[in-house]
């Protein structure tokens, strides 16, 4: 992750408290990407509480059109496009790390990451990495919010 700064975002989101932080990456082109889970899962927030605010807010995003399965093809690499990866940008408002918290901060934070990812669950979304680097948190009216996060 790295930190974003950008008036144009910022103009657009004017409500982005602590920052935005930027997710770049190398996904096959193949595999279904963040933004298109995220879409799934914010509608799934929209029946049950436990998933809503408990899902990272996609800022942005972009996706480098020409994977590299076409460079592979320019060079007459055999098998150009097995395995073949587009480079993803991903903006997201900052979020902070649950291993900065103790005790009860900790539980009542992680007690939301885990009710969010029981009701993803139960509604055919798998995150298949609920571990301390995905649970996060951030202030919303004086109260730590748990978040579920990494949906690539």
């Amino acid at each position: 992750m790295v930190t974003v700064a950008s008036e144009a975002l910022l103009k657009k989101y004017p409500n982005v408290q602590d920052g935005m932080v930027a997710k770049i990456f190398c996904g096959k082109a193949s595999r279904i990407i963040a933004p298109k889970i995220l879409n799934k899962v914010k509608k799934i927030a929209k029946v049950h509480d436990s998933v809503k605010g408990h899902i990272p807010e996609l800022i942005w995003h972009c996706a480098v059109t020409n994977p590299t399965s076409a460079i592979r093809e320019s060079l007459g690499i055999p098998e150009p496009t097995t395995g073949s990866r587009v480079l993803y940008t991903l903006v997201f408002h900052k979020l902070y790390p649950i291993t900065e918290l103790h005790g009860k901060e900790l539980f009542d934070v992680w007690y939301q990451c885990i009710l969010c990812h029981i009701t993803l669950w139960k509604e055919w979304v798998y995150h298949r990495d609920v571990s301390p680097p995905n649970l996060m948190w951030y202030w919303k009216d004086g109260k730590r919010i748990g978040i579920l996060n990494d949906y690539d």
